[in-house]
């Protein structure tokens, strides 16, 4: 996560320097799973339109059409992530779960690097917000949200429990998911 993390706030600095010429401001907030409590590790950023340029006396605005260029923040975060990734593998820092063990062997880290290069990274970016009352609601959703509210649960017995989610890839229906009782303690715990 720490990585996941430094990767993305790299990311932002160095473009905020390079396409409004000075340092930017921003709220991360990390997020692990997905509705079906699926490791979907991703980070929220709340970006401020614009930068405070490097004598610190002078806002700078951003253009009112979007803040930076997302192909540019994509191409960058999978170069800094990819970079970060590489370094903490030939440390010793990051062990690969494969037989035989890989730690501390740059090589080990060839074909999992030349996968994640081979795929196109996607940022997404929403428009600006209307203003601080949409920024705060936003910024609450985020770090208030319960991932799994005792309304999600219909029913539990018997050594399973059936939870609600929203389906996105069937226009959000609401659809439910059993689970016997160690895969779900199992799913909760790995983002503890």
């Amino acid at each position: 996560m720490t990585l996941l993390c430094k990767a993305a706030s790299q990311t932002l600095v160095q473009c905020g320097q390079r396409n409004l010429g000075g340092q930017i401001g921003c709220t991360m907030v990390l997020h692990t799973w997905d509705q079906t409590w699926g490791a979907h590790c991703h980070v929220h950023c709340v970006i401020a339109a614009g930068a405070l340029a490097a004598t610190g006396e002078r806002w700078i605005e951003a253009d009112s059409r979007f803040l930076l260029p997302v192909r540019a923040l994509s191409t960058v975060f999978r170069g800094k992530f990819c970079e970060a990734l590489a370094r903490a593998g030939s440390t010793g820092a990051l062990p690969l779960h494969e037989e035989p063990p890989t730690v501390g062997i740059p090589e080990g880290f060839a074909p999992l690097r030349a996968q994640l290069y081979a795929k196109e990274w996607v940022v997404y970016a929403k428009p600006p917000f209307a203003g601080p009352e949409h920024v705060l609601a936003s910024v609450g959703r985020s770090t208030h949200r319960v991932a799994i509210a005792d309304h999600r649960i219909p029913d539990v017995r018997d050594g399973w429990g059936r939870f609600a989610y929203r389906n996105r890839r069937q226009d959000n229906r609401l659809q439910a998911m059993t689970l016997d009782a160690d895969e779900c303690i199992r799913r909760f715990l790995l983002h503890v």
